[in-house]
């Protein structure tokens, strides 16, 4: 475990995939579910980066599926909430003192080890907000990404969202306490919301699922 502070990666997977034509979470991809191509990957941290890995969904076959990779769950019965529901129900399954980082399972090429590069320099920095960036092919500017951590301090900002607004609001609000890890490859940061996107992603289908 990194040194004294637990943290605990909550997975948000209960989403209903309006753009995508169908449950894009259970999507097939390269022989799984879209989703275990993260969960698989972060099944690898659990007990060194992650104290205890959590899911939540509103489908119960990824439940099914998250349980029997030792995950704890909840289901997500009211996604017309938003995502903000299942950031305060992912919440009720960390401690209170727990560092809780927050990732969503339609990010399939996402590396382990960038996760875990994330989490160490985060807790090297001293900083109370963390996510993934990547610069911007033109200029200097930085695009912000998931995964996105946060500090027990901002469990009650957290707790206070409503409706579909996630974290990105507490880490616009507080970019001076902002730590950013960047990655070279942007795929790493792409998420799927349409099926148009999945034949371009064959370019990255032969890299590593560590």
């Amino acid at each position: 475990m990194n040194g004294n502070r637990p943290v605990t990666l909550i997975l948000l997977a209960a989403g209903d995939s309006r753009r995508f034509d169908g449950n894009k979470l259970l999507y097939p991809m390269e022989g799984k579910p879209l989703y275990r191509h993260l969960a698989d990957r972060m099944a690898a941290l659990k007990g060194s980066t992650f104290k205890k890995i959590c899911l939540v969904s509103q489908y119960e076959e990824i439940l099914a599926g998250a349980r029997g990779m030792g995950f704890e769950v909840c289901r997500n019965d009211r996604s017309d909430l938003g995502i903000s529901h299942s950031v305060h129900l992912g919440l009720s399954m960390a401690g209170e003192e727990d560092v809780c980082c927050f990732a969503v399972c339609d990010q399939p090429w996402l590396k382990a080890e960038t996760v875990r590069g994330l989490v160490e320099g985060f807790l090297r920095s001293g900083k109370g907000l963390g996510c993934l960036g990547c610069r911007e092919r033109a200029g200097d500017k930085i695009r912000l990404g998931n995964p996105a951590i946060f500090a027990p301090r901002y469990r009650r900002e957290l707790l206070a969202l409503t409706g579909d607004v996630g974290g990105r609001k507490i880490i616009k609000k507080h970019p001076e306490d902002l730590y950013v890890f960047q990655v070279s490859d942007v795929a790493e940061l792409e998420d799927v919301d349409t099926r148009s996107q999945l034949p371009a992603a064959s370019t990255y289908s032969s890299a590593p699922s560590e």
